[in-house]
C-alpha cells in the first residue's frame, strides 16, 4: 500500500492511483489505432523544455499536440507506400505528487496491468544513472502483433512513461533507434535558489 506524507493512503486514493494507470494505458492502446496509417538516418534532433530532454532523430516526425493523450510523440517515416504502421516512441506524463511513490512502487503496480492487457513480459529491470524501470513485452493490439518497451521514471512529484512500439516483424533498425531515444531522455532537477549575500 502506497503511504502519503503524512498518513496511509484511504482506499479511495489507492482506487485512485490504479484509475491513472488505467489511463495512461487506455492512451496507448488508443494511440496505437490512431497512428497505424496516417531511408532512415541517425541524424539526431534535441528537444528541450524546463522538465525534461532528448533526443529523437531528424527525420521522425515530432507531434506534442495531445490529440492522442501523449504529452509527445515522436514517429517513424513509412519506408514506402505500403507501409501500414509506424514505429514510434511517446510519452506519458502523470502528476503523482499527492502520492508517496517509488519507483519501485510504480513499477510494481504497472507491470500486472500490462499483463491484465494481454501483454507477455520478456524482461523486467531496473537501470541506475538514471534510476528508471524498464519493461520489454508483447502485445497483440488493434490487429497488430508489437513488441514494446516501457519505462518509468519518478522524479519531482511526476511519473514520466516512455513506451517504444514496434512491428514483432518489423525491421531492427526501429527498435535500436527506438532505444536510442529511450537512453536519451533525462528528467532534469529543479536547482535550488541560490542565497545572495548580506
Amino acid at each position: 500500500m502506497f503511504m502519503s506524507k503524512n498518513k496511509t493512503f484511504s482506499v479511495a486514493r489507492n482506487i485512485s492511483f490504479l484509475i491513472k494507470l488505467k489511463e495512461v494505458l487506455l492512451i496507448l492502446i488508443l494511440f496505437i489505432s490512431t497512428h497505424a496509417v496516417c531511408g532512415q538516418t541517425l541524424e539526431l534532433t534535441k528537444f528541450e523544455n524546463k522538465d525534461f530532454t532528448f533526443k529523437y532523430p531528424s527525420d521522425w516526425e515530432f507531434d506534442d499536440s495531445g490529440a492522442t493523450g501523449s504529452l509527445i510523440t515522436v514517429l517513424s517515416m513509412p519506408d514506402d507506400a505500403d507501409d501500414m504502421f509506424r514505429e514510434n516512441v511517446n510519452l506519458i506524463v502523470q502528476d503523482i505528487s499527492a502520492f508517496d511513490v517509488t519507483l519501485a512502487d510504480y513499477a510494481e503496480v504497472s507491470i500486472p496491468e500490462l499483463e491484465g492487457a494481454g501483454a507477455e513480459i520478456l524482461k523486467s529491470t531496473t537501470f541506475q544513472n538514471p534510476a528508471r524501470h524498464e519493461v520489454v513485452f508483447n502485445i497483440e493490439q488493434n490487429g497488430y502483433d508489437l513488441r514494446m518497451i516501457q519505462n518509468y521514471l519518478v522524479e519531482n512529484g511526476n511519473a514520466y512513461v516512455l513506451t517504444l512500439i514496434c512491428l514483432r516483424s518489423g525491421s531492427d533498425k526501429y527498435w535500436e533507434i527506438g532505444q536510442k531515444i529511450l537512453e536519451s531522455f533525462t528528467v532534469k532537477h529543479p536547482k535550488a535558489d541560490k542565497k545572495l549575500p548580506r
